[in-house]
């Protein structure tokens, strides 16, 4: 294992444990509540858990799904580790959709971060998104995948390398496809952050050889910063997409300082309206979402846009716990 796997095992073990929230109410979190909310310490995952890493590293195409970086977090239970040990073991994608197959009994769901995030800061953020969802005691057992594509920051100016990792983005889309098909036709939750949203929606629009009986997906969008091309893009769109998701959980916040700036700085006058808007895509199923729910979360994450912000939320572990155990 060379000196950047270590380091980011290291950040992937230490998992975050979130203070409780209950007295504050719908107040907004300040930078100093979230520093001070979650306590750092050694720990793996939960033992009715599995987490997985799959990293998209190819710049130039879709990668051969069986020539991914795909590793398995280690349950020290289950590895003889001692209590404060945890560390990743190398897999093939064939063991992670085999399990999938063959576990019913655990709900896969694929996180996808956004823009800008480095592999290390991908891994932190997936952290985060983990530990908050385990602070609701009806969460199921979940295999957890964090998956990564190369959204670290690579133009100077912030408007260029923003265009540059939303065309990008739309690739990683594309890439989905073959990766996914592997999963088959049993639920998989798809779960995307930022412009790790415009990933997710980039491969719903993707046709595929596989059943559209609306069964086959749910997604859950976090902070979706869409570039309003793309949205244009979709709402001119006239053929029919595809029917593979069920439902859709949106988490929403009209305050998010990253959203309403790609309105005013990157988008021509005539498409500001569409930045970083899902709104329209769900009400007028452009994609076929399934049943859809929004849920308001901007009085507590106001104009933060880290996904910290939104996980540290009240709303976010409960909701999703309860969107798992729908059983749609």
């Amino acid at each position: 294992m060379n000196h950047l796997s270590v380091i980011c095992g290291i950040v992937v073990c230490m998992l975050i444990n979130p203070c409780s929230f209950g007295q504050q109410g719908k107040q907004r979190l300040t930078r100093k509540e979230i520093k001070n909310a979650y306590v750092t310490r050694i720990q793996c995952v939960r033992e009715s858990d599995e987490v997985w890493l799959v990293k998209i590293d190819d710049n130039n195409g879709c990668p051969d799904p069986s020539q991914l970086t795909v590793k398995q977090q280690l349950n020290s239970l289950q590895q003889e580790l001692e209590p404060t040990q945890c560390g990743w073991g190398d897999r093939q994608l064939n063991d992670l959709t085999q399990a999938h197959l063959a576990d019913s009994g655990i709900q896969t769901v694929i996180f996808i971060h956004g823009w800008r995030a480095t592999e290390c800061s991908a891994l932190r953020q997936a952290n985060q998104v983990y530990a908050a969802m385990k602070r609701s005691p009806d969460l199921p057992p979940i295999r957890f995948v964090y998956l990564v594509w190369k959204a670290e920051k690579s133009e100077r100016r912030i408007k260029a390398d923003y265009l540059q990792k939303s065309e990008y983005s739309k690739i990683v889309g594309r890439c989905l496809l073959p990766i996914m098909e592997q999963f088959q036709n049993r639920d998989i939750v798809l779960l995307g952050h930022s412009l790790g949203a415009q990933v997710i929606l980039s491969f719903l629009t993707q046709p595929n050889m596989l059943p559209d009986d609306g069964s086959r997906y749910k997604t859950v969008l976090v902070g979706s910063a869409l570039h309003c091309e793309f949205s244009d893009d979709i709402t001119r769109e006239y053929t029919q997409k595809q029917y593979q998701t069920s439902r859709t959980l949106l988490f929403n916040n009209t305050k998010d300082f990253a959203i309403r700036v790609s309105s005013s700085r990157i988008c021509p006058r005539r498409l500001q309206p569409y930045a970083g808007k899902i709104g329209p895509i769900l009400d007028q199923k452009l994609i076929p979402l399934g049943t859809s729910e929004r849920v308001d979360i901007e009085l507590e994450v106001g104009c933060n846009h880290d996904v910290a912000y939104y996980v540290a939320s009240r709303e976010f572990p409960s909701r999703f716990a309860c969107f798992l155990n729908s059983g749609e």
